[in-house]
């Protein structure tokens, strides 16, 4: 879908939030109700259903128009002028974008702000991605994890293939102990999301549900590279999702109520006792070892290219502490961070946002920054 103007944007903002209003959200998930919605690029911002018009906006077709402003980065859901909205840039798109693909991804964003307004606090900790154990028996125990999960989605014998998955999970669990809640929080959070996003696409799609349902799960039967780590786990929480609607119906209601990570809600639910002898074998140790291998290569190859941009370099010195950034484009190497997309740091009471790519220098803690590399 190709969405280059003013008014297509309207034209499509409206579409979809008349969508969203007509009740549909409630076939996707229990109690799943609407929020305002905002479409942004680098110039300009057009929202739809907030409250109240803000500061320097202008209402025009039932859209309120205004400059861009540095609380709209990334697709995500905010809070903004008392209202969580779902926000969406549009730079992100692309002349193949279906219609279909933006109200589903919508819907994700969406249903994030739901999460939030209802007091949800199981969203993952992220600053333990940063000291998370990327070693050669977690990633092969992962691998052979994904595989089973995928096979207890698709294979009539569910039974034997959840016991397999169970017992390479909590083999890791035992492996890497806490650090395994990194990858709970986001099947919890990102998960349910993409659950509900699945849902929204298949009712727009003329798709077959095995279908769109084997291409979110794509992933899954393939290793994935470091950098896109965090979005592996979206995959893992859908299709949890999708095994709790075959074993228990209604789960929805019960689990947004409950506190459990969404794994540990399924393995109280499903009730099977891990008990299956699980080994690694030598094809998948070699994998794993060239996964590290290219993650490696790519932070090095991120690094240097950082450095050879031809703008002004800009150096700040001082004592500032981590108050935002994007943790879809991070990457960390030794006591450094480079923040692809944006960071947000604070010193003393002000707030200094800068623009990505920018490197950030930190000392005995991610969030205590000592100085800040970017260029203007």
């Amino acid at each position: 879908m190709d969405i280059r103007n003013k008014n297509e944007v309207i034209e499509t903002l409206k579409k979809i939030y008349n969508k969203i209003r007509s009740g549909v959200l409630e076939k996707y998930w229990q109690g799943f109700k609407p929020f305002p919605i905002a479409f942004y690029d680098k110039n300009n911002v057009y929202i739809i259903g907030l409250s109240k018009t803000p500061e320097g906006f202008q209402k025009e077709n039932d859209i309120l128009i205004g400059k861009w402003n540095e609380k709209f980065i990334g697709n995500t859901a905010i809070k903004y002028e008392g209202d969580y909205i779902a926000i969406w840039d549009l730079t992100t798109l692309n002349d193949y974008t279906s219609y279909e693909k933006i109200y589903s991804n919508i819907v994700h964003e969406i249903f994030h702000g739901f999460q939030m307004i209802n007091g949800d606090k199981r969203f993952a900790n992220e600053f333990l991605f940063f000291q998370y154990p990327f070693n050669v028996e977690n990633i092969a125990l992962r691998l052979e994890e994904r595989k089973y999960l995928l096979k207890s989605v698709f294979e009539e014998d569910k039974i034997e293939n959840i016991k397999y998955f169970i017992s390479y999970r909590e083999k890791r669990r035992e492996l890497i102990k806490e650090y395994l809640n990194y990858e709970l929080g986001l099947e919890s959070i990102e998960g349910t999301a993409t659950y509900v996003e699945y849902k929204a696409l298949l009712d727009e799609s003329s798709l077959p549900d095995v279908f769109l349902l084997s291409i979110f799960g794509e992933d899954l039967n393939k290793a994935v590279d470091y950098n896109k780590f965090r979005q592996s786990c979206y995959s893992s929480g859908l299709y949890l999702s999708i095994l709790l609607d075959y074993f228990k119906k209604g789960w929805k209601k019960e689990y947004s109520k409950s506190s459990m990570y969404l794994y540990d809600y399924f393995l109280e639910n499903i009730d099977l006792i891990p008990s299956k002898e699980i080994s690694l074998s030598f094809e998948i140790k070699k994998i794993s070892e060239m996964i590290i291998k290219k993650y490696n290569e790519y932070t090095e190859k991120e690094f240097e290219e950082f450095y050879t941009s031809e703008r002004q370099m800009k150096i700040l010195k001082g004592k500032y502490t981590l108050a935002a950034f994007d943790p879809m484009n991070i990457i960390k190497k030794e006591n450094f961070l480079l923040h692809k997309n944006f960071l947000k740091v604070k010193e003393k009471d002000n707030e200094i946002f800068i623009p990505g790519p920018a490197i950030s220098e930190f000392e005995n803690e991610i969030w205590n920054i000592n100085k800040i590399i970017y260029f203007k």
